[in-house]
């Protein structure tokens, strides 16, 4: 259990998010994402969405416990994404971004340019798309898979390293 890994003060903070997250969700649409993601980005972040996205494997222990509790009424999934999209609302400017529904801000999640994500959220309340027509419309401009990058090929030491073990492996 992640929990149990946790010291004292994590672990009450920990208890403190699942409450406060739990008592929220009587709220809705954009409102609660924002909510959420301010809560988050706050408490387990310093308030600093950068290091949500961090590829530093030791940022948020407590956030990555979070998303593993059972009593928390929201799961993993919905969690982080409620986090994404409060941080795309306060990305636009605020008539825009509160004027989205949450579907149609999930539909944007996949959009990389910030100027083309508030493009595509013009055109949605200009031409009253619902998230699903959003959908197909980012769906058209987003490459299936994407050109794959090459594999980096293994250098000649990790090679050996490798053969190595598997000569100890089969011993």
């Amino acid at each position: 259990d992640a929990t149990a890994a946790l010291a004292p003060p994590d672990q009450a903070k920990l208890d403190s998010a699942v409450a406060y997250l739990n008592q929220i969700t009587c709220e809705s649409g954009v409102r609660l994402a924002m909510a959420v993601s301010d809560y988050v980005i706050l408490t387990f972040f310093g308030g600093d969405p950068a290091k949500l996205s961090s590829r530093n494997s030791h940022k948020g222990a407590s956030y990555a416990a979070l998303c593993k509790r059972d009593d928390l009424e929201m799961g993993r999934t919905t969690l982080q994404r409620l986090v994404r999209i409060g941080l795309q609302v306060k990305a636009m400017p605020p008539e825009l971004g509160q004027a989205l529904t949450p579907g149609q801000h999930r539909a944007l999640l996949v959009v990389a340019k910030p100027e083309h994500k508030i493009e595509l959220a013009q055109k949605t309340l200009a031409e009253h798309w619902t998230a699903e027509q959003l959908e197909d419309v980012v769906a058209k401009e987003q490459p299936v898979g994407g050109p794959r990058t090459p594999r980096q090929s293994a250098s000649a030491v990790t090679k050996k390293v490798a053969a190595a073990k598997r000569a100890v492996e089969a011993l």
